[in-house]
């Protein structure tokens, strides 16, 4: 966990990470600007905001590069309500394979995934044994999938955004 986060980004860093349920150590790295490394796991996690900005197109070299796998998401504290998009990149042999625009499906008693927002696309689980695409959606309807989303959402933004002037959404960004 990032000892002392602060930035938002690094909460939503660590708030991904406790999903995982690892200690991970602080790195950065020159494709990367900071990530949260859990060896055990092979699992690095990294976040951008307006400052610092990540480049999703680096986040595959960057996987390759550090044999790991990768779950990225972005902040924007101007932009309180928004969706928080989470980018995985999955390795394997040498090659990595990028999962972009998932959101995170949370239910109690069925755990937490990387969905995409229409349920159609892949589902990565994300456990201590860090992230594998799965091959079974964990929702059973569409209201089962919005739901785990919408649980998944309040729970990055609460974690992320408490306490601060951006927690309250502003209803216009709502739907970005």
């Amino acid at each position: 966990m990032i000892r002392d986060p602060r930035h938002y980004r690094d909460t939503a860093m660590n708030a991904l990470a406790s999903l995982v349920g690892d200690d991970g150590k602080e790195r950065f790295f020159a494709r990367v600007p900071k990530a949260l490394m859990l060896a055990q796991q092979r699992l690095a996690i990294a976040a951008g905001d307006e400052k610092y900005a990540l480049d999703p197109f680096a986040l595959r070299a960057f996987a390759v590069e550090q044999d790991v796998n990768v779950i990225a998401t972005w902040t924007d504290s101007m932009l309180s309500g928004h969706a928080f998009e989470i980018d995985v990149v999955l390795t394997a042999n040498g090659d990595a394979v990028h999962y972009p625009s998932l959101r995170l499906w949370l239910m109690e008693k069925r755990g937490a995934y990387l969905v995409t927002p229409n349920g159609d696309g892949p589902v990565i689980a994300i456990d201590t044994r860090g992230v594998t695409a799965v091959g079974k959606p964990p929702f059973r309807s569409k209201a089962d999938r919005l739901l785990g989303i919408a649980t998944g959402q309040a729970l990055l933004q609460r974690i992320t955004f408490a306490g601060s002037p951006y927690a309250t959404p502003n209803p216009r960004n709502l739907d970005r």
